[in-house]
Formats: structure tokens, C-alpha cells, sequence
């Protein structure tokens, strides 16, 4: 209940199977129906703004090559045909052997760019 109060949304990426999972609020941020996200990295990408696309793919690569965390910002165009800014924060996972294996955290409307 906080959290929709707050309209901050949980999403966890696990990449052994590629399922990525989004809160009810974060498809609401998003502009879709609750549980019609398909839960998978492909879908993510392409509910971004079409120009924040590459420069997001590239940031959670760096990421996942060599962070503890995930901080990205990119645009999505809301039910109102309006651009809303979403800013996520991810904790990552890593195996024994360094790999990334899991990325959760939360994502939230920041009315701009920062």
C-alpha cells in the first residue's frame, strides 16, 4: 500500500530466464492495463520512448559488466500522449563467479529529466 501511495513500482529482472517482473504501478507508469506487461526485456525496451532506447540498453550494460547498481532514466509517452520521466534504481545480483544473475528495485515518475 505504500508503495502505490507513493506511485513507486517494483520490478525484478531475472536473467537466468529472462522474466522480468513489474508491480501493477509500474505498468500503470507505464500506461498499460494491470498484468498485461509480458514480462520480458524485449517488451521493456520497447514500451521506452523510442529516442532513450539505445542510450538505456547501453547504460544497463555497463551495468551489468561492472556496477553493484542500475540508475536509468528514460522517457515512455503516457495515455495522454504526454511524456512522463521514469527513473529506476536496481540492486544487482552476481553468481559466485562475478556474473549478473538478477537486477530488482524500483522505478518512479521524477517530472523531469534531473
Amino acid at each position: 500500500m505504500a508503495l502505490t501511495a507513493c506511485e513507486v513500482g517494483i520490478w525484478d529482472w531475472d536473467m537466468r530466464t529472462g522474466e522480468v517482473y513489474w508491480s501493477e504501478q509500474v505498468e500503470a507508469l507505464f500506461g498499460l492495463a494491470a498484468g498485461s506487461f509480458p514480462g520480458t526485456y524485449a517488451a521493456w525496451i520497447d514500451a521506452m520512448y523510442l529516442e532513450d532506447r539505445g542510450t538505456v540498453m547501453a547504460s544497463i550494460t555497463q551495468s551489468l559488466t561492472d556496477q553493484t547498481s542500475v540508475n536509468i532514466r528514460h522517457r515512455v509517452v503516457g495515455r495522454d500522449g504526454t511524456l512522463h520521466w521514469l527513473a529506476w534504481t536496481g540492486q544487482i545480483q552476481r553468481d559466485t563467479e562475478g556474473r549478473a544473475t538478477r537486477v530488482l528495485g524500483i522505478v518512479q515518475d521524477t517530472k523531469g529529466p534531473r
